[in-house]
């Protein structure tokens, strides 16, 4: 008489599909989410590990200019002055113009490198690269990303007071 049917039908596999495909999509796009708040973090970390390094290391060179050797301060952003000034790298025109930071404390920008975290002693693979850095105000804190960071949306932000508003 009747036959008996055996396996799966259509309509119950193509369900089965976009319950799992839907699956998925929910998965990848919240790891994706996961990744970037990570990276975020790293980020945060490392630039406030710099900025509470250099505050200690600036604070000693206020007291006693004679206690820290020149090279653990970093490298002093050139304030250009002359023609010749504006093609050294970084100078505080770069900056201002890159990383929109405040004029008024223009003068107090320090850049450190691979070479500058090292011999701070912080791990110099922190900068994924040699042409990166780290840039700090000695007055304010303030510390800049030279790569800086991508939100989700691809907008930059380079300032470490930046990023901590992303969270």
């Amino acid at each position: 008489m009747f036959k008996k049917n055996e396996g799966i039908t259509l309509v119950s596999l193509t369900v089965t599909i976009i319950v799992i495909i839907i699956l998925l999509a929910v998965t990848i796009r919240g790891a994706s989410y996961m990744l970037v708040d990570s990276r975020l973090k790293s980020c945060i970390t490392n630039m406030i590990l710099v900025q509470a390094k250099a505050q200690t290391i600036f604070e000693k060179a206020d007291f006693d200019e004679n206690s820290v050797h020149e090279n653990n301060l970093g490298t002093h952003v050139v304030i250009p002055k002359t023609e010749e000034d504006k093609t050294i790298t970084p100078n505080i025109e770069q900056l201002i113009d890159k990383y929109k930071i405040d004029e008024e404390a223009k003068e107090y920008w320090y850049q450190w490198t691979q070479e500058t975290l090292k011999a701070n002693n912080i791990d110099p693979k922190i900068l994924p690269s040699v042409v990166d850095s780290y840039f700090i105000n000695s007055q304010t804190g303030e510390v800049i990303y030279s790569r800086g960071f991508k939100d989700n949306k691809g907008n930059p932000h380079y300032t470490l007071s930046d990023m901590l508003r992303l969270q």
